[in-house]
């Protein structure tokens, strides 16, 4: 999209000033039409554990069925779409055009694919590793083997 689309006046109205990000988003776009990691990033945090390591990601708004989760060669790896719907209505509504008569005051939402990768420690279990989806948070829960878990050793007198 051309810069000269979007001309620079010294006052930006509240819309055009909310809307700046998605603006400058879309200057980093890739040839594909799929927008930069500009657009949506999840915030993520990682804990470790004597027994584990658990991944939290802040997915408001998503669905397990919007989101995948694989572990291979000790990389995991989480995929997803955060797609927009209306503030009163429903993504179904916006993808059929159906308007509730509703006006845009301020969206600070982001929106669009997403991926992250984190490379996990080897002393992972990874056939034992599960995922849930509660209230917006995904957790991923991957064990450590029981060789790598912390155990104290009895010193011989």
């Amino acid at each position: 999209m051309p810069l000269a689309n979007y001309p620079l006046t010294p006052h930006l109205s509240l819309k055009e000033f909310t809307d700046l990000p998605h603006r400058l988003g879309r200057l980093f776009e890739h040839g594909d039409g799929i927008e930069s990691s500009v657009a949506f990033t999840p915030p993520v945090g990682v804990v470790e554990t004597n027994d584990n390591v658990v991944v939290n990601v802040e997915l408001a708004g998503l669905r397990p069925e919007d989101v995948s989760v694989e572990l291979e060669n000790g990389v995991l790896t989480i995929k997803g779409e955060k797609r927009p719907g209306t503030i009163l209505g429903s993504a179904e509504d916006a993808e059929t055009g159906s308007e509730n008569n509703e006006r845009v005051r301020l969206d600070e939402r982001r929106f669009g694919k997403f991926s992250r990768a984190f490379a996990l420690p080897r002393s992972i279990a990874a056939s034992d590793a599960k995922a849930s989806l509660d209230q917006g948070v995904l957790t991923v829960l991957l064990p450590k083997s029981s060789e790598a878990r912390s155990r104290r050793i009895e010193i011989a007198s």
